[in-house]
């Protein structure tokens, strides 16, 4: 009997040890792109995976391993061995860091809207007591190459940006000047001033920021 429940552990270790990385920090189950196989394109939000660093809730932060975003299943990668696996931790925000660009920061943990729960991930495009978020998802289309009667799915990206109150609740903007004041509205005056005197015309992210930014010094 002893002998049997001895070559149950070996094997239940084994198992273990095949379907789940744990190092000190962060653990980690196997990750396959096999279901994408038929599908054009990459669920992957960057085209390369990146450097990066994890903070945990627990308050550990990771920064040894490459990092990427499944943008269509929402799943947070790592690679451990040159094996991407997914994130099995409670994560607060992780930072992508692509060669030539600016960092990425992702966060969760806000209020559900429509179909978000609090573990969507969001892009904090300018951060502060209210944030500017961006949600870049993968979906599945269909499209039909010319001449061909066959069609193919393929991956579709989509972006939505929100305003994240102190509450951790959402609004969904539009990019333009009326749908990011309606969502600040109680300063509405002074924001409207602001982009008069700045010129902008709020049809870009950079403007969006620059209103929300300045939402933020004048929050008392």
């Amino acid at each position: 009997m002893k002998k049997i429940a001895f070559v149950f552990l070996i094997v239940f270790a084994c198992y273990t040890g095949f379907s789940q990385y744990i190092d000190d920090r962060v653990s980690g189950k196997p990750y396959t792109d096999k279901q994408y196989t038929e599908i054009q394109g990459s669920p992957f939000l960057l085209p390369d995976w990146s450097n990066g660093v994890i903070y945990l809730k627990n308050g550990s932060k990771i920064e040894k391993y490459l990092l990427q975003l499944d943008a269509y299943a929402g799943l947070l990668l790592f690679k451990y061995n040159d094996q991407p696996l997914i994130v099995q931790n409670e994560v607060k925000e992780f930072v992508l860091q692509p060669a030539g660009s600016e960092p990425y920061l992702f966060r969760n943990g806000y209020k559900p809207l429509d179909k978000n729960t609090a573990t969507t991930w969001y892009q904090v495009l300018q951060d502060g007591p209210v944030s500017l978020l961006k949600q870049v998802k993968k979906t599945l289309g269909e499209k039909t190459e010319y001449g061909s009667a066959t069609k193919t799915q393929t991956f579709v990206v989509s972006e939505s940006w929100y305003i994240a109150k102190a509450d951790g609740s959402l609004v969904k903007i539009k990019k333009d000047k009326s749908s990011l004041l309606d969502a600040l509205s109680d300063k509405k005056d002074q924001l409207n001033n602001f982009i008069e005197k700045e010129k902008l015309r709020v049809k870009s992210e950079e403007d969006m920021k620059a209103v929300v930014k300045a939402y933020n010094e004048n929050a008392g």
